[in-house]
């Protein structure tokens, strides 16, 4: 890394990870003897807080574990009248993400930071409980829900 520094080269680590704050990953590359610093580290959370702050949804819903929310602090968590629902690594209580995204509003539509839109339904009927701890495995990135009827 140092090498590739000292030639001027921009250098980023990215990862995948929705369970540790961008601070944790940094912690940690910092005991493995990486030199680096939180803005050369890109995490879904930041891709995530720049999509919103880009789309002017600065009001969101946080579903994921307590220690990754400090990544949202640019944005305004909120219980009522998100603007955006981001939704991270929930560990074991990932189950429970199903019965919530089965009470929200109807036909609303899902994207990725990429911008790729979807709209999705989930019931907890037909999720199995070795379904939901695969799909929990298997949970890489943030996801945005943008909120029908409701002003930006």
């Amino acid at each position: 890394m140092r090498e590739l520094r000292e030639a001027g080269l921009a250098l980023r680590l990215v990862t995948n990870t929705t369970s540790r704050p961008r601070r944790m990953i940094v912690e940690h590359l910092e005991r493995l003897g990486f030199d680096v610093g939180a803005g050369d580290v890109v995490t879904p959370a930041a891709l995530a807080v720049r999509h919103c702050l880009g789309a002017d949804r600065r009001r969101v819903a946080l579903v994921m574990n307590e220690s990754v929310k400090e990544d949202f602090a640019e944005l305004e968590e909120v219980a009522a009248g998100a603007q955006a629902v981001i939704v991270g690594d929930l560990g074991s209580a990932f189950g429970s993400y199903a019965a919530a995204a089965a009470s929200a509003p109807a036909g609303a539509s899902t994207s990725s930071p990429s911008g790729s839109t979807s709209t999705a339904t989930v019931s907890p009927s037909r999720r199995s409980p070795a379904r939901t701890a695969r799909a929990r495995r298997s949970t890489s990135c943030f996801w945005m829900t943008r909120l029908s009827g409701r002003a930006p």
